[in-house]
């Protein structure tokens, strides 16, 4: 009865909790198939060094759960307000100048990290335009961490699911749209714009 019901409920919440972080890897994944190998390559080299950069705004959206939690158990709605703005703010604070380095060093950083031995200039050059248009979104990418985490405090995971769905959609329309004139440079613009969609 209540037992199996509150199971069920369970087990669905954590399943939806998965969607908004599956969506994009599925995107990505459905469009990856229709470019060319090198530019695979690319693609795939900037995708891990933006999930390494995003480990910081995934920290403190991790951080900030307990926190909202709290707020929304004790039944604190301005406590909640203050920390989600409190976060906001700090996750902003973060990530604006990062991305400001990225677009305008994107080159010169994937050239210090990866130009050697098989990774050629070539290879540096699409990685660099890659993470360009990845650092593009990365603010957005750091909102909705953050967004996804008071979400979750309120055991609202519908929310979050639909979102990722309609971003999902996004996701692959823009990225079959780009990826033709612009190649691995537009599934990384599809991305970003997807990411402020999410938002």
């Amino acid at each position: 009865g209540k037992s199996n019901g509150g199971v069920q409920g369970g087990r669905l919440r954590r399943f939806r909790a998965t969607v908004p972080f599956a969506a994009q890897a599925s995107g990505d994944t459905i469009t990856l198939a229709q470019v060319p190998a090198g530019y695979t390559f690319a693609f795939g080299m900037v995708n891990a060094s933006a999930t390494f950069g995003a480990s910081a705004t995934i920290a403190i959206g991790t951080a900030a759960l307990p926190s909202f939690s709290t707020h929304v158990a004790e039944g604190n709605m301005t406590e909640l307000k203050s920390s989600l703005s409190f976060s906001l703010r700090l996750m902003l604070f973060l990530t604006i100048p990062s991305m400001a380095a990225l677009m305008a060093l994107h080159l010169p950083i994937v050239t210090v990290l990866y130009q050697r031995g098989a990774f050629s200039p070539q290879d540096a050059l699409y990685t660099g335009q890659a993470l360009l248009c990845y650092a593009a979104g990365l603010c957005a990418f750091s909102v909705h961490r953050v967004f996804i985490a008071s979400f979750y405090s309120l055991k609202d995971t519908k929310w979050p699911m639909k979102t990722a769905v309609i971003s999902l959609l996004v996701n692959v329309m823009m990225s079959l749209i780009l990826m033709h004139p612009l190649k691995h440079n537009g599934l990384a613009l599809a991305t970003s714009i997807a990411g402020v969609v999410n938002v």
